[in-house]
């Protein structure tokens, strides 16, 4: 496997680059240094520190694009006053964060957490988008689509801490 990258280096000359996850078009991942000369690749989970890579198609049938992107830790409730530049702003809701999933078509699924001017709390929304507007009609994902969402609001921070850690400790059904 290549990697075409669009920033710093995740490694040094000589190192052995391992994937630990699998890992598709689309995903956030960041490489784990776990041996003087070696480095794994692991799809971003949640909150972390340093260096994420977008992951995209690279120019050749073997090669992955990797371009550096920002990302925000996870946190807890944001009220509009905490300083946090908001992302969007309506007379309806100010938005805080977002988790996003593109489409290959076109498009794509987003999970925003938004302050609702009227009821003054902080919600989750699932919503749909194409050309740069929301559709009026209901998100529909496949399973590994909802997943790729979820992990990017994840780390994006739409979700606080203690929903995260709820979601974790659900139980699985028996057989699982």
């Amino acid at each position: 496997m290549r990697f075409e990258v669009d920033g710093p280096s995740f490694a040094e000359e000589g190192d052995d680059v391992e994937i630990g996850d699998p890992i598709r078009v689309g995903d956030i991942v960041w490489f784990d240094r776990v041996a003087p000369q070696k480095v794994v690749m692991r799809v971003v989970a949640g909150a972390i520190s340093g260096p994420c890579y977008l992951v995209g198609k690279g120019s050749e049938s073997d090669s992955l694009s990797l371009l550096v992107q920002e990302v925000t830790p996870m946190s807890p409730d944001l009220p509009t006053d905490s300083g946090h530049t908001p992302l969007r702003d309506t007379a309806y809701a100010t938005e805080l964060a977002r988790g996003t999933y593109l489409f290959l078509n076109s498009g794509e699924a987003r999970l925003e957490r938004l302050y609702v001017k009227e009821f003054e709390q902080v919600e989750i929304r699932f919503s749909w988008w194409k050309e740069g507007r929301m559709m009026m009609r209901p998100l529909d994902l496949d399973e590994q689509g909802l997943l790729h969402l979820i992990r990017d609001a994840i780390t994006k921070g739409v979700f606080s801490s203690e929903f995260v850690t709820g979601l974790r400790s659900l139980p699985l059904p028996q057989g699982q």
